[in-house]
């Protein structure tokens, strides 16, 4: 079991190198990770050897290997179905968001307490009335 400073450290380093590889950037060091992340490089080490990835001297870490060994860590090993209550402006940005960034996170079902949200489908999924929820999760 990790502890929660480790859990938010991995997952800082993941949105971190993310942006990285969106830079186009393949490689880091532990040095240059601990800098982006406010910490010391033998704390980033430490973590990159609960991910099971070893670098290399001259060139450092792949960064895909990073956010691979990092999801591993990170995600649920499974898809996660669950509902969203509430179909405000939150709601709607939560439902386009997720489907394309969390592909272990399935958002089955949406409840909301106003009748002119319930049974419509907003962003591929269905709206639900407030009062089925607990037969709707079951």
């Amino acid at each position: 079991m990790l502890s929660e400073k480790t859990v938010e450290r991995v997952s800082l380093y993941r949105r971190l190198l993310s942006k990285l590889m969106q830079q186009d950037t393949s490689h880091v060091f532990s040095h240059q990770l601990a800098e982006m992340a406010h910490a010391t490089p033998v704390q980033v080490r430490r973590d990159l050897m609960l991910a099971g990835i070893s670098g290399n001297p001259s060139r450092g870490y792949r960064v895909s290997d990073l956010i691979t060994g990092f999801s591993l860590i990170l995600d649920a090993p499974l898809t996660q179905f669950v509902a969203l209550v509430g179909i405000g402006n939150l709601g709607r940005a939560i439902l386009s968001y997720f489907p394309l960034r969390s592909p272990k996170l399935s958002i089955v079902a949406a409840f909301d307490s106003e009748p002119s949200k319930v049974g419509r489908l907003v962003h591929g999924c269905r709206t639900y009335p407030m009062e089925e929820f607990s037969d709707i999760a079951r």
